[in-house]
């Protein structure tokens, strides 16, 4: 269980690094508009209809670790191009949250049930209060560090690389890259060591 609920942990704490600060970037700097910019949430929210089965099949056939693991692997990578989207490259931002948007219903789903994987018997309020405590503990403290980060680096953006101009959020994401893919690391590493209840 604890096992499980530290991938949630992480998972939760390199999320919300930059989620209160990539909005703010993607429509101001990038010059994204709304509509493209919520592009990735109607792509999930189309794909819960259409993908939803596909996914469940795909959990059955290969387990709920298996594709965890393909599905942080996947937002992870997509971290890395992202990182390129500027004013002049925002196709590479809708091309990116299209994919994203398709990887989230199964990110979605493998979280959904990640709980209920290795519940310990007993009182069941006692690990329900101590996972969300955790995740939103977690949440709040990739938060801060985020904002942190580019509070210290945004000042003294932009830095050119490759021709483009690259601010604080563009880095903020490639330490994102960084950390998930070091989550899948862990992943790969705990799955052997977490039986789901009942095996």
């Amino acid at each position: 269980f604890l096992l499980t609920a530290l991938i949630v942990m992480l998972w939760n704490a390199v999320s919300s690094l930059n989620g209160s600060t990539w909005s703010y970037y993607v429509l101001n700097t990038v010059g994204v508009g709304y509509t493209y910019m919520y592009i990735g949430s109607v792509v999930s929210a189309l794909g819960s209809v259409f993908l939803l089965k596909y996914w469940r099949r795909a959990i059955n056939y290969y387990s709920w670790f298996t594709i965890l693991l393909f599905t942080v692997f996947v937002t992870g990578l997509m971290e890395f191009p992202i990182g390129f989207s500027t004013n002049s490259t925002k196709w590479v931002y809708i091309v990116v949250s299209i994919i994203q948007g398709l990887n989230a219903v199964g990110t979605s789903l493998v979280f959904a049930n990640l709980f209920y994987i290795n519940l310990p018997h007993g009182n069941m309020d006692i690990f329900i209060t101590f996972w969300n405590l955790t995740a939103n503990i977690s949440a709040l403290v990739g938060s801060v560090a985020g904002t942190w980060f580019i509070s210290m680096t945004e000042p003294h953006g932009p830095w050119t690389i490759l021709g483009l101009p690259f601010y604080g959020s563009q880095f903020l994401v490639w330490i994102k890259f960084i950390l998930l893919m070091g989550l899948c690391v862990y992943i790969k590493l705990v799955i052997p060591h977490i039986r789901p209840d009942g095996d």
